[in-house]
This record gives C-alpha cells, structure tokens and sequence, in this order.
C-alpha cells in the first residue's frame, strides 16, 4: 500500500524491482486512471492492459442511475410514478436475472398504474416502472446489455459486442451515457484485454477491491489516521 498514486511514487515502487522480474508479468489489472496505464508501459511493457469489469460496470449504473433520477424528478412528487421509481429504486438497480427468481412485492401505495394491487410480482413491477418513460427503459436496457456481455462473452467474442455496445450508445445518444461511450472507445483494448482466461476465470482484481473495501471501513470507523505509517501497519 503506497501513500498516493502519482506517477513519481508508482514509479520509485516500480523501479526497485528488478526488470527480470516485470517482464514476467504477463497481465495487470486497473480502473481506468491514465496514470496508471502511462506507468505500466513503461515498467511493464510485455504485460497486458486489462480494465477490471467491477469498474466498467460501476461506471454504466452510475450512468443508469442518473438517468433514473433525472426521470423521476421530471414527475411531481408525490405522483404515483414519482412513488413507484423513487420507492422501487432498488428494484431498477438490481440484475435482471435476480429479478426473475423474486416472486412478489409489497407495494402500499393505492396506484390506478398498478390497477390498485398491493401485492405485484416483481417482474410486473419491473416492467410497470420502465414503462413510464422511454429513455428510462433504453438507459435499463443498455445496463442489462453489458451485464450479458460481461457475464457471457469470451475472449474471442469480446471484441465484436462490445464494438456494437459502443455503436448502441451513440445510436440511443442519452446524455448520461456520454461519458461510458468515450471511456469504452478509450479503453476498448484494455476491456478486451481483460476477458483473456486465467484459471477459468476473467483478470480481475476483485480481491483487491475486497480488500481496499475493508481498509476503508477501517479508516471510516477511525475518522481517519493522520500517521500513513502507522495505517499502513
């Protein structure tokens, strides 16, 4: 654990070890911060790029969820579509297939939408929501398109689905959207890169993020260290 990721500490780390030993590597994962992909040229350079999927995907709901709010807020509140994207939030975030193993919601709203049931499965709630506006449901589908490319494709049919996921968004053209489609065209490679198969599995650094998760919840419940060293051990 380094005390910042600037360039001159990731490269004073980098340059203490031997350069037989970086050229072993054959793949690195990362988020995608440009200093980090400059340094591992340079330090790394018969590794493999790989843009971990946890990042992607957490770039594309973030994108889903400003869409959601915009939507929501173009309702008055206290509507009952203003209630049901607002209350059911949780239901849009969630993964498609997830939804489909639930059964039914308990909705306590009385909504003429709902033709005043209570009780809904949550598939039908699903769809109810996205019903009530177009760019909602285009923004939830394009989530659900690259939780399907991420969770199905291979490293030899990556390339392709995602060049038609690029094409999708500057076809549907939401502008929340607009910052996944440059970050996807810019990174497209190291995306690629990062469906190549260790160990049955796609390069990831999952683990690590687990573990910086944990860090942090340290670092939270002590309001902070002022020490690094002391942090670090």
């Amino acid at each position: 654990m380094l005390s910042s990721r600037t360039k001159y500490d990731l490269a004073n780390y980098f340059s203490r070890i031997p350069k037989s030993t970086r050229n072993q590597v054959t793949h690195i994962a990362m988020d995608m911060w440009q200093t980090y992909r400059d340094v591992t040229q340079v330090y790394f350079p018969k590794a493999k790029i790989c843009v971990d999927s946890f990042h992607v995907i957490s770039m594309i709901s973030r994108a889903f969820q400003s869409v959601r709010v915009r939507v929501m807020n173009s309702f008055e509140r206290g509507s009952d579509e203003y209630y049901l994207i607002k209350k059911f939030s949780w239901l849009l975030n969630k993964n498609f297939h997830n939804t489909c193993k639930m059964r039914y919601l308990r909705v306590h709203k009385n909504t003429s939408l709902l033709k005043y049931r209570h009780h809904i499965p949550a598939v039908e709630l699903l769809n109810s929501d996205l019903s009530l506006d177009p760019e909602l449901e285009i923004a939830y589908l394009l989530k659900y398109e690259y939780e399907q490319i991420n969770s199905k494709c291979t490293d030899k049919t990556i390339e392709i689905r995602l060049e038609k996921y690029i094409e999708d968004l500057a076809i549907f053209n939401l502008r929340e959207f607009e910052t996944v489609k440059k970050a996807l065209k810019n990174w497209k490679q190291e995306i690629i890169n990062s469906f190549d198969a260790v160990d049955d599995r796609h390069i990831s650094n999952g683990p690590v993020e687990s573990v910086n998760s944990r860090i942090k919840l340290m670092k939270f419940s002590s309001t902070g260290y002022g020490n690094f060293e002391r942090f670090r051990k």
